[in-house]
C-alpha cells in the first residue's frame, strides 16, 4: 500500500511540475537553439511564441532582435532592442546590440549614447571590452 501512495505521489509531483512549466521560456529555449543552428526564421517564429506567452520577456525581444539582424531586417531588430530597452533598462546586452546597429547605419551620436550605457551596467568582461572597442572606433573615425 505504501508504495502505490509513494507511487501517486511522485506522479502528482511530476504532473505539477508539467502544469507550471513556464511556456514563455520554453519557446524561448527552443528559439536560441534554432538561432545555434542557423535556422533563424523558425528562430524568429519561436522568439515571436514567447513574446505572446510574455509580453513583458526582455530577453526574447532581444534575442529576435540578434536573428532580424543577422538576417539584415535592421528596422525590425532596432524596434526589438528598443522594447528590450523598455522593459529592462538594465539590459546592457540591448543596448550593446543596438550601438552595433547605429554604429552600421552611421549614426555615431546614438551609438556613442547606447556604448555609455553600456560601459555604465555591464559587469560582463566580453561586453565592456566591445564596447570599448567600438568607442575607440567611433573616437578614431571622428579624428578623421
Amino acid at each position: 500500500m505504501r508504495s502505490i501512495f509513494k507511487v501517486a505521489l511522485v506522479i502528482c509531483g511530476v504532473i505539477l511540475v508539467l502544469a507550471c512549466a513556464n511556456p514563455a521560456q520554453e519557446h524561448l529555449e527552443q528559439g536560441s537553439a534554432y538561432r545555434e543552428q542557423g535556422r533563424f526564421d523558425k528562430a524568429i517564429a519561436e522568439y515571436t511564441k514567447a513574446i505572446e506567452a510574455d509580453p513583458n520577456l526582455a530577453l526574447a525581444y532581444n534575442n529576435r532582435g540578434c536573428v532580424y539582424s543577422w538576417k539584415k531586417d535592421y528596422e525590425r531588430a532596432i524596434a526589438d532592442f528598443n522594447k528590450a530597452i523598455e522593459l529592462d533598462p538594465q539590459r546592457a546586452t540591448a543596448y550593446l546590440n543596438r550601438a552595433q546597429l547605429y554604429v552600421g547605419n552611421a549614426e555615431e551620436d546614438k551609438a556613442i549614447a547606447d556604448l555609455k550605457k553600456v560601459l555604465q551596467l555591464s559587469q560582463d568582461p566580453s561586453e565592456i571590452q566591445m564596447a570599448e572597442g567600438l568607442m575607440e572606433i567611433l573616437r578614431a573615425s571622428e579624428s578623421n
